[in-house]
């Protein structure tokens, strides 16, 4: 039986993952003329907590010197980009009628790897707060300590949690957990990781209610 469920939210919850992927390539045009790089970069790191990715392009990509003020700066212009227009984006498919389902079931997580703070801001401006228990943001919190708390939090196992993400680095985190991992189908290729993948929260839903015990009841 499923206890708790833990969801990722950009490409989760809201279709945000092109409004990142436009900010990466905003945020760093101002600091080089070759940007495509630092985009492509951050695709193929989906999930991973953007200040890894900042310093890994500063260091690596633009041979510049990375310290706490040049985080403090990037991450400053990155939010002041992101936040109104996440705000603003749509829902994914079937997402707020998959809240209003299952909270009513069993405690929902969110697990991201955006700033606790600005993600805080974004699910109050969205006006979904009240269906999540907790809201885990990096920083401070990486998503495998956010499950980790999640167990502790509920007093269940790994197999009694099942998370939601949209990305290898998710998948990861659930592998190395335990728990029971479901994909939404975005930009990422989940082929051969024989894991269930669907390309919306409907769908998703549908395979709950036809395969899984959440809660008290079975859908």
């Amino acid at each position: 039986m499923i206890k708790a469920i833990i969801l990722d939210f950009d490409g989760v919850i809201l279709e945000s993952v092109d409004i990142k992927t436009g900010a990466f390539r905003e945020l760093f045009s101002r600091y080089t003329a070759d940007v495509e790089p630092v985009v492509a970069y951050h695709l193929k790191n989906n999930g991973v907590s953007r200040f890894v990715k900042f310093r890994y392009i500063w260091e690596n990509m633009l041979n510049r010197s990375y310290d706490d003020s040049v985080r403090d700066r990037l991450g400053k212009e990155f939010s002041e980009i992101v936040t109104s227009k996440v705000i603003e984006c749509p829902f994914v498919a079937g997402a707020l009628d998959f809240l209003n389902m299952f909270h009513r079931k069993v405690p929902l997580y969110v697990a991201s790897a955006v700033p606790e703070e600005e993600l805080a801001a974004i699910v109050k401006g969205k006006e979904i707060a009240a269906y999540f228990d907790k809201v885990y943001g990096f920083p401070p919190t990486p998503k495998s300590r956010a499950v980790e708390d999640v167990m502790a939090r509920e007093t269940a196992s790994s197999k009694e949690i099942l998370f939601i993400g949209d990305s290898r680095q998710d998948l990861k985190v659930a592998l190395e957990s335990g728990v029971f991992f479901i994909a939404r189908k975005n930009k990422e290729d989940f082929k051969d990781s024989g894991i269930p993948v669907f390309y919306d929260m409907k769908e998703i839903t549908d395979y709950i209610a036809d395969n899984l015990e959440v809660g008290n009841e079975r859908i």
